[in-house]
């Protein structure tokens, strides 16, 4: 039973949004697109090298379309 102090979770629903990236960097961008990834499957272990391949095809395919930095198109993964 939670205490006081403790909010208690009665139901969640998740937002589907995009985090757009602040780094200039391909590999700091990288990193950014896989932490959102992990943490939009709840940072479950075991699936780490797959956000971080999605993550360079996402941003690999950004940075050909010419987006720029914070400008963020609808992701086209499915994630």
């Amino acid at each position: 039973m939670p205490d006081a102090t403790t909010p208690e979770v009665t139901g969640v629903s998740l937002e589907r949004r995009e985090i757009p990236s602040f780094s200039t960097d391909r590999e700091a961008r990288i990193a950014e697109a896989a932490y959102w990834r992990a943490e939009r499957r709840g940072f479950g272990p075991g699936h780490e090298l797959d956000d971080w391949l999605e993550a360079e095809r996402e941003i690999d395919r950004r940075l050909a379309m010419g987006v720029g930095k914070g400008d963020v198109p609808p992701d086209q993964t499915g994630i």
